[in-house]
């Protein structure tokens, strides 16, 4: 992002090199959502497993962190 600060902010500004810049942030930026809703829904799948276990193991549900 910054060079594409950068980029604009120059007398001759590459809108092309600054338009690439921004969108390979925006893909990345879509990338780690998806990657942070995938991680949580993997959560949610271990944390009903972690439950169940505590009481298996004679450990309070809490223990693993919820």
């Amino acid at each position: 992002m910054a060079a594409s600060i950068e980029e604009v902010q120059s007398n001759d500004p590459d809108k092309q090199l600054a338009a690439g810049n921004l969108k390979r942030m925006a893909e990345t930026l879509k990338t780690i959502s998806e990657s942070s809703a995938s991680i949580k829904s993997l959560w949610e799948n271990v944390k009903a497993i972690l439950m169940q276990l505590s009481t298996w193991l004679g450990i309070a549900q809490n223990f693993f962190g919820e």
